[in-house]
Parts: structure tokens; sequence; C-alpha cells
């Protein structure tokens, strides 16, 4: 499973809300700060991408992605990011 979300308009993703270098907070059961780069872990926060592949009609300023792989059913967590607004 894959989550994404875009940034909206007008506002700035904050790369270091959590951490420096952690703009994203995976919590499913327990709660992980999410590096910003394609690297090992699960999140990637991508500047350069203006459209969300779920939502492809809604500009974005930015895509958070946090690959999830397998969820088990009924399980339920949370993915947070925080932006400015400009």
């Amino acid at each position: 499973m894959v989550a994404r979300d875009g940034i909206p308009l007008h506002t700035d993703f904050v790369p270091d809300a959590f951490a420096p270098g952690k703009g994203i907070r995976l919590t499913l059961g327990v709660s992980t700060d999410l590096t910003n780069i394609d690297d090992a872990d699960a999140g990637i926060f991508s500047l350069s991408s203006t459209v969300n592949p779920d939502d492809p009609l809604t500009p974005v300023n930015g895509l958070v992605t946090v690959i999830l792989g397998t969820v088990s059913p009924g399980a339920s967590g949370s993915i947070q990011f925080k932006v400015r607004v400009r």
C-alpha cells in the first residue's frame, strides 16, 4: 500500500517538523519519524511534484509519499506532516 498527499498551493512543507531532516510521522501502533528523502525508510517528500497521481486534477506544491507495504486487515494509523502558510 502506498499513501500520498499533496502539499496545498500557497503552503510549504516543513522539512524538520519532527526532527532534523524528518518531516513525516507514521503511526501504526508506534510512532516513527521518517526522513524526507528517498532512502531506506518509508517516507519521501518530493518538492518537484506538481500533481498527486491519486488526485490528478488538483495542483500541488510537492508530494508526501509513504510506502506502507502490506497492512493487516482492520489496522489503523496515521500519517502526519506540517505545512507553513505563505
